[in-house]
């Protein structure tokens, strides 16, 4: 066996969501290596490995390679793994990081957790179709822990702060047994793009 086979892995792995509704379909480059292509408003990209160290990230429009509209430096730290999202903050693109699970759990059990990425609503609250609340006034790019909760399909409602005639039903989620995913509320409230939400397994 060589000795690098025996050392420990320390790479980490990085994965990028498009949440901005102010920008278009766009490009993203670490360092000048192109990690994803013509990613549309709501996409998210897969996992790609890299190595600890400090990268700089690069958003472009799509097909263009010549002024970013974003650039930050980022430091990746050994056998992280992240989701960093494109956002909108103060009226300016801003980058989200994310940490997300590595675990597994037994396969009686799943693991939701709960993200507020749209920029113009106010506090979110997610409950189950019996109204039993999982999330309680979870603030703009606030991170939430995992909840835990039984495999299978559910309907989730959403109701907002201050607006409680307002309230958006979730149909058809689907909870993977053993799995860790992250339900994000995306969009613009009454505005364009609509209010959505994407649930992503994570780690």
């Amino acid at each position: 066996m060589l000795l690098r086979d025996s050392l420990p892995k320390f790479d980490s792995k990085l994965r990028f969501l498009h949440g901005n509704p102010s920008l278009g379909s766009v490009d993203i480059y670490v360092s000048g290596n192109l990690v994803g292509q013509n990613i549309e408003f709501g996409d998210i990209t897969n996992y790609t490995a890299f190595n600890p160290s400090s990268y700089i990230l690069e958003v472009f429009k799509s097909g263009t390679y010549d002024s970013p509209i974003f650039k930050k430096n980022i430091e990746v730290v050994p056998n992280a793994i992240e989701t960093l999202s494109l956002v909108r903050n103060n009226g300016e693109t801003d980058l989200f990081r994310l940490k997300d699970s590595s675990s597994k759990g037994g396969k009686e059990i799943s693991f939701l957790r709960f993200l507020n990425i749209s920029p113009n609503a106010p506090l979110m609250t997610l409950s189950l179709q019996n109204n039993e609340v999982l999330f309680k006034d979870v603030e703009y790019l606030e991170t939430t822990g995992y909840y835990p909760l039984s495999p299978g399909v559910y309907t989730f409602k959403i109701s907002f702060s201050g607006a409680s005639a307002i309230s958006k039903t979730i149909k058809d989620v689907v909870l993977l047994p053993g799995e860790f995913q992250s339900l994000y509320v995306i969009g613009l409230l009454n505005g364009e793009p609509q209010l959505g939400y994407l649930l992503q397994t994570d780690g």
